[in-house]
């Protein structure tokens, strides 16, 4: 999504990296355009990041089922809005990211790969973000390589194990000091 105002984010670096290797990157700002982008492309194969919407059938079988993903979580775990920030806040052990598979419901598709790192007590989310990144730009070739390859195995979500968040605002982070 178009980002440019948002200082956490990255959308230069995106620019950048695709100009100087000749790819087209695609930036949408609303449902409704990216629906129109991904309405008038024809790819084997897609990639996304930063992520906000769901997608119709018909996008995804425009891609053959194959469009993937990065969600900042150990899916099935914290499916939605902002989901390394919910698992800081609920102290986790564990966090990390998912690459998988879009599918037409909430980040429920089947996992490619997924990150893990232990969340230290003293890790704020730019923090985590920044070692889940390393690592996955260390793990993630290989499996994109077998995907490509069509030797990957994926690994199916299980619906029980599903949880949910909501995105936060910027109120979220407020304090109330009145409060006991």
């Amino acid at each position: 999504p178009d980002d440019k105002s948002d200082p956490r984010g990255c959308l230069q670096d995106f620019h950048k990296f695709s100009r100087d290797r000749g790819l087209k990157l695609l930036v949408a700002s609303s449902q409704a355009e990216a629906q129109t982008i991904l309405t008038g492309l024809s790819a084997d194969i897609g990639f996304v990041c930063g992520w906000y919407w769901l997608l119709s059938e018909d996008i995804l079988q425009r891609f053959h089922n194959n469009l993937w993903g990065i969600h900042n979580s150990l899916l099935p775990r914290y499916r939605g809005g902002a989901p390394l920030v919910w698992s800081i806040i609920n102290a986790d052990a564990e966090i990390g990211c998912s690459v998988f598979r879009i599918a037409s419901g909430m980040d429920d598709g089947p996992i490619l790969h997924q990150v893990r790192i232990a969340l230290d007590d003293n890790q704020n989310v730019a923090d985590a973000l920044a070692l889940i990144e390393q690592k996955l730009l260390l793990e993630l070739p290989s499996r994109w390589k077998e995907l490509i390859a069509g030797s990957a195995t994926l690994h199916t979500q299980h619906e029980e194990d599903a949880t949910y968040c909501g995105q936060r605002i910027d109120e979220d982070g407020l304090i109330d000091w009145h409060l006991p």
